[in-house]
């Protein structure tokens, strides 16, 4: 994607983007990482990613261990988190999924992007 319309993107899906290390082709570890992230807001200007040229594809940023609250679901066609924050806010919560899990459940699907676009259910 041109770099400049990248900026253009949600916080989310630009946060996601700096989570991903070169050369992966998974999710899963860019999940883990959100995992860890500590606070409420994570902030992009945490992120820096590690050189290509480092074997590690852990991120310079600011990572604790993994809550064992936390959970992370790798589906063929659906991955999920929930990121532990603490005990006032919970968990933030993101679902990915594509057209086929979509299609496969329509009303989840459909509640999902109700949910991300309206949080309070009586809007």
């Amino acid at each position: 994607m041109d770099a400049s319309r990248a900026d253009d993107l949600p916080h989310d899906v630009r946060l996601l983007r700096a989570l991903i290390a070169s050369g992966e082709h998974d999710l899963g570890p860019a999940l883990q990482r959100y995992s860890r992230l500590p606070g409420y807001s994570p902030s992009l200007a945490d992120i820096v990613p590690v050189p290509a040229a480092d074997p590690s594809p852990l991120m310079e940023a600011p990572l604790s261990p993994q809550p064992t609250e936390s959970l992370v679901h790798l589906g063929t066609h659906i991955v999920q988190t929930a990121r532990y924050i603490d005990t006032f806010f919970g968990f933030d919560q993101w679902f990915l999924f594509d057209s086929r899990w979509a299609a496969a459940h329509s009303d989840l699907a459909r509640s999902l992007l109700r949910y991300a676009a309206h949080w309070d259910p009586f809007a």
